[in-house]
């Protein structure tokens, strides 16, 4: 524990100094200081969940803020974004916000007036950290702005955490979270300047609630998680919609008034979505078009390769192959490798190339297990929801084969592979892992040789 602190604390004096920049001083105080509380908070005076949850905070802030740099570098050496070229909107429309006179302003321009008509939440932070950054300390710049969306996804971490010790030892919940943090997509997409980790954050949120004891106070909760990620992404607001369905069943049914609960939830939700519907008519009508736009370049950039082969199926069967293909996405693993052109970009190949072999590994081995008559029997019906909720999920995103816009939904699937690999004997979980390894490693071989014979 006291090494991590102190890798922490000479990281962050160390990006100071680089750097120079008081905003981002303070900032990197500020998150060190704000995880640390929270880990207090959600530990629930429980010392092990407290040093767990300390633990994986300093472990991940070091390796997630040189991370951040890394890609703050090869901003500065190539002039530009390597990854996501949405990064620069963001940023700049950011930017522009964050010379408004005031944070109410700011408000006004994203919540009354709308401006930028869908992504509000995304624009009013970016904004907010901007403000701030040229207010009271230096200016607004990239690394600032990419070290606020890096600790969403270290806090993200910790309520993962959480979530897992339902299922789990805490030893073992410790060590999954860790291998999660460190290998998981989330790291990979932990610096860039998107709105998916905030999504993701939020969705880690609604996730740990949904396996809390039930009380009105949690299932109120979810009300302003669900408007706020209304104002990320309209779709990923209304898909929310399933958590507090999923609380009221599985957690309230104890309640005295469980019926009143879950069928007012459900008018509520319908309301809600009316509403929302109506008042949002603009946003929606851009994020169709921003959906059918996708679509379209997705299929049209394909071209004749795997992916392109996909899209071409006949509907229905598309939508299977391509929520199998979303899986083992980036494919092959070493696709950055061959468009790094600096020491940098290489680093954030290395990223992408552990975290593609990480879940295509974890997707396969489940996929084996499902074979076990074992594994079939002891799913719960929590576990059958679970997975069905992830599936329509990645099936409703199909239309964009895009590992960031199912970021978020990736702890529900890592709840359902640690429950598989506990129920496997330890001889079945090296034949599962030896499947998986040798599946992918014959996949990666067939498209080698396909692709450059």
């Amino acid at each position: 524990m006291v090494i991590l602190l102190l890798a922490t604390i000479l990281v962050s004096a160390g990006v100071v100094l680089f750097t120079g920049s008081t905003s981002i001083a303070i900032s990197l105080l500020f998150f060190l200081s704000l995880g640390t509380g929270i880990s207090f908070w959600i530990s629930k005076d429980i010392k092990q969940d407290t040093q767990n949850l300390l633990k994986i905070l300093y472990a991940v802030f070091s390796v997630y803020v040189l991370f951040s740099v890394i890609g703050y570098l090869d901003y500065i050496t190539i002039n530009d974004f390597f990854l996501f070229v949405d990064q620069t909107h963001f940023y700049e429309a950011g930017d522009i916000l964050s010379k408004n006179a005031s944070i109410a302003q700011i408000f006004h321009d994203c919540f009354v007036l709308r401006i930028h008509e869908e992504n509000e939440a995304a624009y009013f932070i970016f904004g907010i950290i901007g403000f701030m950054s040229n207010t009271y300390f230096d200016d607004n710049n990239i690394l600032l702005q990419s070290l606020h969306i890096s600790f969403l996804a270290m806090l993200l971490n910790l309520f993962l955490y959480k979530t897992l010790i339902y299922y789990t030892d805490r030893t073992q919940a410790l060590r999954y979270t860790l291998l999660f943090a460190f290998f998981s997509p989330l790291f990979f997409y932990s610096p860039w300047i998107l709105r998916d980790v905030h999504i993701a954050f939020l969705y880690a949120v609604g996730i740990y609630l949904m396996h809390t004891r039930f009380t009105i106070t949690r299932l109120l909760l979810f009300i302003p998680l669900i408007i706020i990620t209304f104002e990320f992404r309209l779709e990923m607001g209304l898909f929310y919609l399933v958590m507090p369905l999923y609380y009221i069943y599985f957690r309230g049914k104890q309640h005295k008034h469980y019926k009143l609960l879950f069928t007012s939830l459900i008018f509520i939700g319908i309301g809600v979505l009316g509403l929302a519907l109506n008042f949002l008519i603009t946003s929606i009508n851009e994020t169709l078009r921003s959906f059918e736009g996708y679509s379209n370049y997705t299929e049209e950039n394909l071209g004749d390769g795997l992916g392109g082969m996909l899209y071409k199926l006949p509907m229905g069967l598309k939508q299977i192959a391509i929520t199998f293909f979303s899986q083992i996405t980036p494919f092959p693993a070493w696709g950055k490798f061959l468009d790094a052109t600096t020491i940098y970009e290489y680093v954030i190949a290395f990223a992408e190339f552990c975290g593609a072999i990480f879940w295509s590994y974890l997707f396969l081995f489940m996929c084996f297990s499902f074979t076990n008559k074992k594994v079939r029997k002891n799913l719960s019906k929590e576990n059958i929801a679970i997975l069905l909720i992830a599936l329509v999920f990645i099936m409703g995103n199909s239309s964009e084969m895009n590992t960031r816009r199912i970021l978020c939904i990736y702890p529900l699937i890592y709840i359902v592979y640690i429950n598989i690999r506990q129920w496997l004997p330890f001889k079945k979980q090296i034949a599962y892992s030896n499947s998986s390894i040798a599946l992918y490693s014959a996949l990666s071989v067939i498209y080698f040789f396909v692709k450059y014979s």
